[in-house]
């Protein structure tokens, strides 16, 4: 089989258009991995914006970086008072009973301890080749080849490191580089969150920055559906600065069409206390001050006070470029389909991962 596909590549060498499918092809598959990232990134911001427990969180962080890079192990480091060890506070992939127990060396000899040092994102492509520190003895006993690490920053010194790594060689991305540490900021401002818990004025204060610095937009309103908490991200895809949205009711963010179907369900949660779009993150449409739909994507939670009044808290991201990529990915999945030369994109290992009916015809 291998000589016939060889002969037809032979026969039928790559064109112009076909290297661009090709290059396409792997801008669809980044495309597709940024997505996933940055799915996983929202979901963990809406855990730490709803106040979950601080271990809980990191275990929660760890999975999702695993996960995600679909990578063996994750670990929280954190640097313990003396500044010479760190413990590891969370993981995923290690052995039983290590998490929480044990310690690695703070200094220049192991990846977490430059990582430390340096304050900057360390990469190690093999770590029996790595020259700037050891092979410290937790990645060793794991058969640990590639890994990178990030600091976890406190707010007057580093509060530890997050790394991340595999027992296979491993090329990580700028993109990588960036989703674990925006997962390691995530995570500071968690544990800080949870340091100045006890101070309740500053913790208001904390919980309000993470709001105005949140790249996706976070609206609050109450279960008349008034609208009480407006960041920059929100004004900035919807045109209304926090002046003009403040106290005014949350359908003038809504299309016209739906403003029947969101005023029942949330007459109906704040009646029954059930609803199906709760938790969820879901694809819907806005409609900006100017007057243009625009398609977005939203989570909701909830929260009861004390007096039993309930208010919505809605994370909500402008998905019009993504919208767009999808629409063009969509376009050249047809243009291949229908493309009279034949087509066949294999993966690195060379396995078959794609042909088209051109392909199947000549063989």
């Amino acid at each position: 089989m291998a000589t016939a596909l060889q002969k037809i590549s032979e026969a039928n060498p790559p064109t112009e258009p076909e290297s661009e499918i090709m290059e396409d092809k792997k801008n669809r598959k980044t495309l597709q991995i940024y997505a996933r990232q940055q799915a996983a990134i929202a979901r963990l911001s809406h855990e730490v914006l709803l106040g979950g427990d601080l271990t809980s969180i990191m275990n929660k962080a760890v999975s999702t970086i695993a996960d995600t890079l679909g990578n063996e192990y994750c670990k929280v480091l954190e640097l313990l008072p003396d500044g010479k060890a760190m413990i590891l506070r969370a993981g995923v992939g290690w052995k039983e009973g290590i998490v929480g127990a044990i310690t690695v060396n703070a200094g220049l000899d192991s990846q977490a301890g430059y990582t430390l040092k340096s304050n900057e994102p360390v990469i190690v492509k093999d770590l029996k080749a790595e020259t700037r520190f050891s092979d410290p003895p937790l990645l060793h006993e794991h058969n640990v080849v590639s890994g990178m690490s990030v600091v976890i920053r406190g707010k007057r010194s580093p509060w530890g490191v997050l790394g991340t790594h595999t027992s296979k060689p491993t090329m990580f991305t700028r993109d990588d580089v960036n989703f674990i540490q925006t997962v390691a900021n995530i995570l500071a401002i968690a544990i800080e969150r949870r340091l100045s818990e006890n101070a309740l004025k500053e913790s208001e204060q904390n919980y309000r920055s993470f709001i105005e610095k949140a790249q996706d937009a976070i609206v609050i309103i109450n279960e008349k559906g008034i609208v009480s908490v407006w960041n920059k991200a929100a004004a900035k895809i919807f045109g209304y600065s926090r002046h003009e949205i403040m106290g005014q009711p949350i359908t003038v963010i809504i299309p016209e069409r739906f403003e029947k179907q969101h005023q029942e369900g949330l007459q109906k949660f704040v009646k029954t206390g059930n609803s199906r779009t709760i938790g969820r993150i879901m694809e819907v449409s806005g409609i900006t001050k100017e007057g243009i739909e625009v398609p977005i994507e939203m989570s909701l939670a909830f929260q009861k006070s004390e007096d039993g009044q309930y208010s919505f808290t809605a994370i909500i991201r402008d998905i019009t470029e993504r919208k767009k990529w999808e629409e063009e990915i969509q376009r050249l999945s047809c243009a291949v389909e229908q493309s009279p030369a034949s087509v066949i994109i294999t993966d690195s290992e060379g396995k078959i991962e794609y042909i088209n009916p051109k392909f199947t015809e000549l063989t």
